[in-house]
């Protein structure tokens, strides 16, 4: 993983690689002997290589008699499920937002937080060292569209925008009632890739506006 024997403290980290060991193995960290681990994944397939004990072998770590907070391992990869801490999740689950709600992320670009994610697309990626990328949506964001019940929609192929609410009324990008999600297909969210933001050279408004109603089966006496 990332670390053989950690008696320290590891946070906001994560490891995609694959690693092969006779014993104490483990997706991130091997033995985490009095040592901490917070805030951190790992998603690469944790191997036995036939010798030694499998006992201490485990998807995020194989041993551990320290502290282990809010760290996933990726159980669609790893081929572990178990671990000597940390919680396992599956790849859709590790592409979720929701899933890290105590970390320091967020799926917007250019936020300060600590890590960003592409809810759907990618699994946390630390900010640092992704590039700031704005992209105008002012030729993409509808203005208009009428009433259908649902509180988002479709800019492009990959990019997707929800409204403060589902109602009739005015939506917009510069107070906050519109927010877009998602990236466009040729742009690349990996860990070296962009941190997008959006913004609109045009109104960057939607107008949801009000639905027909048709009554038909009545009759008058």
């Amino acid at each position: 993983g990332l670390v053989g024997v950690n008696q320290g403290t590891i946070e906001n980290s994560y490891a995609t690689g694959d690693v092969v060991g006779t014993d104490t193995v483990g997706g991130l960290v091997g033995s985490n002997e009095q040592g901490t681990i917070k805030n951190s994944y790992s998603s690469g397939k944790v191997g036995w290589s036939g010798k030694g004990s499998q006992l201490l072998i485990g998807g995020l770590a194989g041993f551990s008699q320290g502290t282990i907070e809010n760290s996933y391992w990726n159980t669609s990869t790893s081929g572990r499920t178990t671990s000597a801490g940390g919680t396992g999740q599956t790849t859709a689950q590790l592409q979720q937002l929701s899933t890290f709600s105590n970390w320091s992320i967020d799926a917007a670009g250019s936020t300060g937080k600590i890590w960003r994610i592409y809810e759907g697309q990618s699994s946390p990626l630390l900010r640092s060292f992704l590039r700031p990328y704005e992209i105008d949506i002012a030729d993409s964001l509808p203005s208009t569209k009428i009433y259908d019940g649902l509180a988002t929609g479709m800019i492009s192929l990959g990019l997707n925008y929800t409204t403060s609410s589902k109602n009739v009324g005015t939506y917009s990008l510069s107070d906050g009632t519109i927010s877009i999600s998602g990236s466009p297909a040729a742009v690349d969210t990996t860990q070296f890739g962009y941190d997008l933001t959006y913004k609109s050279t045009g109104a960057g408004t939607l107008e949801i506006t009000k639905k027909d109603l048709n009554i038909s089966g009545l009759s008058t006496s």
